[in-house]
């Protein structure tokens, strides 16, 4: 998965949004709010975290 920061092309909206996808072509048809296009500022790779396995442990009696 990657997480990209966006910005809208408008200076006068400059709304920044981040949206994660698993790939970059759905990037192409990002529209912000106000209709304009949204222009890519960073693109991070994510992998989701994983907790170690828990083992269960023996009671003592």
């Amino acid at each position: 998965m990657l997480i990209a920061t966006l910005i809208c092309s408008d200076e006068a909206c400059a709304e920044e949004t981040e949206v994660v996808t698993p790939d970059l072509a759905a990037l192409d048809v990002a529209a912000c709010a106000c209709g304009c296009t949204l222009v890519v500022l960073g693109v991070s790779d994510w992998t989701e975290a994983r907790l170690p396995a828990v083992r269960a442990l023996a009671a003592a009696a």
